[in-house]
C-alpha cells in the first residue's frame, strides 16, 4: 500500500528532475554566445523555475487530500516518468526549446496530481 512518503519520494523525484534542468540550462546560459541566445536561456530557467515552485507548492496539499493514495502515487509515478523522459531528450538550446513546452506540460501533470486536480 503507498504511503505519504511514497508522494513526497515522486515529488522530491520531479524536482530533481526539474532542478537537473535549470542547473544544465544555467551553465549553459553562461556558456552562450551571445546575449540573444542567453535571453532565451533566461527564459527557460524562468519557466523551469516557476514549475519547480508549482510541484512544491502542491506537495503537501497532494499529500494530505488525496482521496485514494494508491492511485495518486501511480499517477504520480507515470507523470514524473514522463517528465524523466521529456527531460533526457533536452541537451542542446534548440532541444530546449523544442521540448519546454512538453517538460512544462508533464510537470503541469505533477502539480495537477499533488494538487488533486
Amino acid at each position: 500500500m503507498a504511503t505519504l512518503q511514497d508522494i513526497e519520494n515522486q515529488k522530491n523525484a520531479a524536482v530533481a528532475t526539474v532542478n537537473g534542468k535549470i542547473a544544465d540550462a544555467s551553465a549553459k546560459e553562461a556558456a552562450a554566445a551571445s546575449q540573444a541566445e542567453q535571453d532565451q536561456w533566461d527564459g527557460v530557467i524562468e519557466k523551469l523555475n516557476a514549475k519547480r515552485d508549482d510541484i512544491i507548492d502542491q506537495a503537501y496539499e497532494g499529500e494530505t487530500s488525496a482521496p485514494e493514495i494508491q492511485q495518486a502515487v501511480e499517477a504520480l509515478r507515470a507523470a514524473t516518468d514522463e517528465l524523466n523522459h521529456v527531460a533526457g531528450q533536452m541537451t542542446k538550446l534548440t532541444s530546449y526549446l523544442s521540448f519546454i513546452t512538453a517538460l512544462l506540460g508533464a510537470a503541469d501533470r505533477v502539480v495537477g496530481i499533488l494538487s488533486g486536480a
